[in-house]
């Protein structure tokens, strides 16, 4: 198995490390409070540790302003 680490991203790296990336990007929009954020986690994990050029990132909504 493949383990790569997920990248936080926030407002202000989202456009470098997401839009602009080299490689396909799988982005999830979380929370930390959310049971099915966190639910949802292990398995984006684990399907995204097959895919050895998918970058996964997180967004965690609860702490943007926008």
């Amino acid at each position: 198995m493949n383990m790569k680490s997920t990248i936080e991203v926030n407002e202000a790296k989202f456009e470098t490390e997401v839009l602009k990336s080299s490689q396909p990007v799988l982005v999830e929009f979380a929370t930390r409070w959310s049971f099915p954020s966190m639910t949802l986690d292990g398995v984006l994990e684990e399907g995204s540790s097959d895919q050895r050029n998918l970058r996964r990132s997180k967004l965690i909504c609860s702490s943007q302003k926008d």
